[in-house]
């Protein structure tokens, strides 16, 4: 939604960035990041391209993450002719129905053919990145997740690591209006998941932090003086795990008459909220129908490659979407 309309780089000044990067570091890998790197629509050329010069410097390539289809075990296995490096899958929930809610459109049976894919291209080690949190999220969910990592696992993996972040509602979004689970609740759902530990590895965020970030996500301006009383409090560097302290944060929070529980609870969609009267072009209106429609477990189709779905953005800032065009010719 913050980045609408898609904006693409041109893949040749890609390139040159990267032979610059490459003779002027010492690094041995380098990694394509994007919010959605598999959909650029270049990335085949883009691949093509580098593969060659970063095989001579014996540099390996990586992806944050793979899409779930045969594209995109085609595209990382080309990646790992260098070097293999890991190779991640996003499913974000453990049933296709909360990934319905959540817009996610690929299904178990994607996955599972995906993650035989990617055994018969001879990879052993697969990581799959989960959100708990979800709007309507129950506990058949949770365990949904347990289960598709031991499908996984069974499929013939040596190593399967879950990843397991907890969802945080941001401004701007459908889910602007829901709820944030708090810390204990996050606990709660976090002991179901150790069933993975029997035949995997698993990496939860921590929730404190996540706490935290919700707060700061939908503040008010009234957070600014949370956010100073943390910093005169010893909070510097929060973002390296050792460093964060959930107890400074909540002490800055009572000290500056902020109850967290009222920037994580679930808002009214016909309440004003703090951001209101920033715009990024996407209408409000949209936002309130793409939650109802999520809260139905109806999806909506990317308007990259299908129908618009009238968000407001083209025609308020003036842009046209011209990737659909481009693909189409």
């Amino acid at each position: 939604m913050f980045y609408r309309p898609v904006r693409e780089r041109n893949h040749k000044a890609i390139l040159e960035d990267i032979k610059e990067l490459i003779d002027n570091t010492g690094y041995e890998e380098l990694s394509f990041l994007s919010l959605s790197t598999m959909d650029y629509t270049a990335i085949q050329e883009l691949t093509n391209s580098i593969l060659p010069y970063l095989g001579e410097r014996k540099v390996a390539l990586s992806l944050p993450s793979t899409r779930v289809d045969s594209f995109g075990i085609e595209i990382a296995s080309k990646i790992a002719s260098v070097r293999k490096t890991g190779l991640t899958f996003a499913p974000e929930a453990g049933t296709q129905r909360l990934r319905d809610v959540i817009n996610k459109n690929i299904s178990e049976e994607d996955l599972m053919n995906s993650v035989n894919s990617a055994i018969k291209h001879g990879w052993r080690r697969l990581k799959l990145y989960f959100m708990i949190g979800l709007p309507t999220e129950t506990e058949e969910d949770i365990n949904g997740i347990v289960e598709l990592a031991r499908k996984a696992k069974k499929a013939g993996l040596k190593d399967v690591t879950v990843s397991v972040s907890i969802f945080v509602p941001k401004p701007h979004t459908p889910f602007q209006f829901a709820k944030q689970i708090d810390p204990t609740e996050a606990r709660k759902k976090m002991k179901i998941l150790r069933a993975i530990k029997k035949f995997g590895k698993l990496q939860v965020h921590d929730p404190g932090k996540s706490y935290v970030e919700g707060v700061l996500s939908r503040g008010d301006r009234k957070v600014a003086k949370a956010i100073y009383r943390a910093y005169t409090l010893g909070a510097l560097f929060d973002e390296w795990g050792e460093e964060f302290s959930f107890s400074r944060w909540l002490k800055a929070f009572e000290e500056s008459g902020i109850k967290p529980e009222e920037y994580t609870r679930e808002r009214s969609i016909s309440e004003p909220l703090p951001w209101d009267h920033v715009s990024l072009g996407i209408r409000k209106e949209f936002l309130i129908q793409e939650y109802k429609k999520a809260l139905r477990g109806e999806t909506t189709p990317d308007c990259r490659w299908d129908i618009c779905s009238l968000c407001g953005v083209c025609p308020d800032l003036k842009v046209a979407n011209r990737l659909i065009r481009i693909l189409k010719h």
